[in-house]
């Protein structure tokens, strides 16, 4: 019978985004399961003491991955190839990348004065070019795995919205392309579009000082913020050999929310 327990031992992820409480909860996710993390973000203070903290557990459960914090610049993303190699050099080949870059831009839209069209562009030409980087450190390995996160949008009106309905529309447009590109090469590429985090209410409404109250607004009866462990099992399965058949797919994480109120 075939071994169905989830584990990443020996495997080594590069997650890169904001580090927020999701991939706070994801990074501790992966290591827990064995995996060493490579966590690339903007947030240096707190990504090295986060990193601290994960590698301090290792002293209680031996069987827990490593962590590196990895300073990143959001607006520089020719130095990608750089913090790639520097992962492989202090945690072992990459077998996996979470990209979670999106909440860079989200961060972003409310005090830029690109149109959501626009950002949204920049977004799609970096993330082709990220494949593109990423490539030759997952083909070294015999099943590389990519994933990727975005979120629903929720009212037309809305900056936040008008640009995830362009991200999503371009990566629907991209994505098949690149799962077929990479076959050959053994890496598998997915895509998880999220429903609604504390940090996609935060990124929307940064004013506010209640995540409730902007998830209130919403005018969704019903609608609920997303538990971030169950974000993080599901995303780690992806980096599992559990998930090896599966390539180039769209999957929906927001409680079915994409079949009450349709998705952009």
């Amino acid at each position: 019978m075939a071994d169905t327990t989830l584990r990443l031992s020996d495997k080594t992820i590069f997650l890169i985004g904001p580090l927020h409480h999701l991939q706070q909860t994801l990074a501790n996710t992966l290591c827990e399961l064995g995996a060493d993390v490579a966590i690339v973000t903007n947030q240096e203070r707190m990504a090295r003491l986060f990193a601290d903290n994960l590698n301090d557990s290792r002293e209680i459960n031996a069987r827990h991955g490593r962590a590196a914090a990895l300073v990143y610049d959001p607006e520089d993303s020719t130095q990608m190839d750089h913090h790639l190699s520097t992962a492989s050099q202090s945690l072992g080949s990459i077998d996996g990348v979470i990209d979670t870059r999106l909440g860079f831009y989200l961060e972003k839209l409310n005090d830029c004065e690109d149109s959501p069209a626009s950002l949204a562009q920049s977004y799609l030409e970096e993330t082709k070019q990220f494949w593109a980087d990423v490539t030759p450190y997952l083909a070294s390995k015999a099943k590389g795995r990519f994933l990727m996160t975005s979120y629903s949008g929720l009212e037309a009106e809305h900056r936040q919205d008008q640009f995830l309905a362009e991200v999503n529309k371009g990566l629907k447009d991209h994505m098949h392309s690149q799962a077929t590109e990479w076959i050959d090469k053994c890496i598998s590429i997915n895509w998880l579009q999220l429903g609604i985090t504390e940090e996609f209410l935060l990124c929307r409404e940064p004013q506010k000082n209640s995540i409730q109250k902007t998830l209130e607004d919403l005018d969704r009866p019903g609608a609920k913020i997303l538990d971030n462990q169950e974000v993080a099992v599901t995303i780690s399965f992806f980096m599992s050999p559990l998930s090896q058949s599966l390539t180039g797919h769209h999957i929906f994480a927001d409680r079915g929310e994409h079949l009450s109120h349709g998705s952009k």
